[in-house]
């Protein structure tokens, strides 16, 4: 295996797999919300002692590549923050009660 593409859901048994897989020395990828929200800091603390990547930018922002393209572009500079609507469920229900809600 070169690398684990988690794509199970869940959170207990998709963190011992992704676990297992880092330290394995194997990278990972995963869309798994959930999981990163709890075990986030954890994994891409493993993931980072053992010079790993983690690919997750389908968890975010409707998987547009934003995530890469902000760490990349940003290189030599300090990004203090990032606001906006960076999931698309909820951009989607925004833009319709937007676009009910009648204009004076």
């Amino acid at each position: 295996m070169d690398v684990l593409v988690e794509v199970m859901g869940g959170i207990d048994q998709a963190l011992q797999v992704v676990r297992g897989a880092l330290d394995a020395g194997k990278p990972v990828v995963t869309a798994n919300k959930n999981l990163l929200a709890e075990h986030g800091d954890e994994l891409f603390a493993l993931a980072a002692r053992r010079n790993l990547p983690i690919g997750f930018e389908a968890s975010v922002a409707s998987s547009i590549p934003i995530v890469r393209v902000i760490h990349e572009s940003t290189a030599g500079d300090q990004l203090h923050a990032v606001h906006g609507i960076m999931n698309g469920t909820a951009n989607y229900i925004l833009t319709e009660m937007e676009s009910r809600t009648p204009k004076p």
